[in-house]
């Protein structure tokens, strides 16, 4: 696992002020995944562009943002969460509805029969009742 952050994140930290200096140099230290943006922008937007739809990359996503946990256990699959429950303890969330029913899917998908297979069983089960008659 890499731990990083963006540019937008370092930007809004130094805007921030004195106040999140331990941060940003916290910040400064990680190593920073490219934004494909053109200048900086709102981190929680940045982190939406990057995690995309599926998170391909497969990020973890550390943050109390709860617009931005909301948004991504609404349209992202496959996010691992992690939220600050106190000063130096984190908790890992729950995978959401949707990150549930994609890992059902894809295990139905897996040990299911294929459409070929269903195909074959229902041209059996159909052949069966015509001879029995």
């Amino acid at each position: 696992m890499i731990l990083s952050t963006t540019a937008c994140v370092k930007n809004e930290l130094k805007l921030l002020g004195s106040k999140l200096e331990p941060a940003l140099e916290l910040a400064e230290e990680l190593k920073v995944a490219k934004c494909f943006h053109p200048m900086a922008i709102e981190p929680s937007i940045c982190f939406q562009k990057h995690l995309g739809s599926l998170n391909k990359r497969q990020y973890i996503l550390a943050t109390c943002d709860k617009k931005l946990i909301k948004f991504v256990e609404e349209n992202v699959t496959q996010v691992p969460i992690m939220t600050f429950v106190s000063s130096n303890v984190l908790e890992m969330r729950e995978p959401s509805i949707k990150t549930k029913n994609l890992l059902l899917k894809n295990e139905k998908d897996k040990f299911g029969l294929a459409k070929h297979e269903v195909e074959k069983v229902m041209q059996f089960k159909a052949e069966e009742q015509e001879v029995e008659f």
